[in-house]
């Protein structure tokens, strides 16, 4: 009797370890979600973002952590949504060309700022030019007015990478992150740092299936 006994609490045990463990592992349609396709020889972590996006901001703050917490490093991708964000797109990768895709982030963050409180009205088209030029000159680099043709094909190509692929997943809003080119991770879901970390190491894992 007391075999069985003990029979039966190694298995309440068990089946209690497993619950708890299945609880904790992140589940596709909540915290993350499958692509309709998945993006060819994509880096192994993607954020797609855009300087006009009033969110991503708060995502550019974090990525330090989200990448020490992965032992990732994360490959940013400006969408060209719409006009206002190709603008926008140029002005980076203008940015990105001259760093050999290494920016500053305190660049970054600067021309976040400089893009969400620019005036868009055509009388501030002169200023916003100088404005952007120093904000360039402050970092060693080039206006996006002054780079050369190739630097400019270069911007041009980037572009159009990044519309090929946002076509291909059909993304529809930022910031968005992209797990090994074929998992979205679902913000929202995700009350931590922490926990959206959990997720993209778990997928980082993964097997395909």
């Amino acid at each position: 009797m007391k075999y069985w006994n003990r029979l039966l609490i190694v298995a309440c045990l068990f089946f209690t370890i497993t619950s708890i463990s299945y609880a904790d592992v992140p589940r596709e349609g909540l915290q993350y979600t499958r692509l309709p396709e998945a993006i060819k020889n994509a880096p192994e972590v993607i954020e797609f973002f855009s300087l006009t996006c009033s969110h991503c901001p708060k995502m550019e703050a974090v990525l330090p952590k989200i990448e020490a917490l992965t032992t990732s490093e994360i490959n940013q991708v400006h969408v060209v949504f719409n006009d206002s964000a190709r603008r926008a797109a140029f002005i980076y990768y203008a940015m990105v060309v001259q760093t050999h895709d290494q920016p500053e982030r305190d660049m970054v963050n600067a021309l976040f700022t400089y893009v969400q409180s620019r005036n868009t009205d055509k009388n501030s088209l002169a200023s916003n030019k100088l404005k952007l030029a120093k904000l360039f000159d402050q970092y060693g680099l080039l206006s996006p007015d002054n780079l050369s043709k190739e630097q400019q094909k270069l911007i041009t190509m980037k572009m159009a990478q990044s519309e090929a692929m946002v076509n291909a997943i059909e993304l529809r809003s930022i910031p968005a992150l992209i797990i090994r080119g074929r998992y979205l991770i679902e913000l929202r879901a995700h009350k931590s740092i922490d926990e959206l970390a959990d997720t993209i190491n778990y997928l980082k894992l993964r097997i395909n299936s």
